[in-house]
């Protein structure tokens, strides 16, 4: 058992800067400004990220987002919500059949995209829009 949990976290360790950069390439390809490419507020962000750390299924995580999908329409611009379910079926796909692994690598991608996506959309708060 520790050599296994050793063993995730030598993998989640090779694996933190290509997270970090699937982050950086989903903004990278969306149009438009600040507020287009970060269409849902940090309070949103941070409940999807407060929810993969309650649970242990990445499937229930997606099922999150999409309900989230269905009741707002932010989620749906420029389909946000949809395209950050495929990053998040791609992430989950690097950690094989490993349930572990996967959560885990889960939870770092959101982490990690709660992070970039208040870094995309500081440039739109800065001009005194609310959230």
């Amino acid at each position: 058992m520790v050599q296994k949990q050793i063993e995730i976290i030598q993998e989640i360790q090779k694996q933190k800067d290509g997270l970090v950069e699937k982050v950086e390439k989903f903004f990278e390809e969306r149009n438009g400004d600040s507020k287009h490419k970060v269409p849902v507020t940090r309070t949103q962000l941070h409940n999807v990220l407060g929810m993969a750390i309650a649970t242990d299924s990445v499937k229930e995580i997606i099922n999150y987002l999409k309900h989230q999908i269905a009741r707002h329409k932010e989620w749906r611009e420029n389909n946000f919500g949809k395209n950050l379910i495929k990053k998040i079926n791609e992430v989950s796909e690097t950690a094989g059949n490993d349930k572990n692994l996967k959560i885990q690598l889960v939870r770092l991608f959101l982490g990690y995209f709660a992070r970039e996506a208040r870094y995309v959309r500081k440039d739109w708060e800065a001009k005194g829009h609310e959230e």
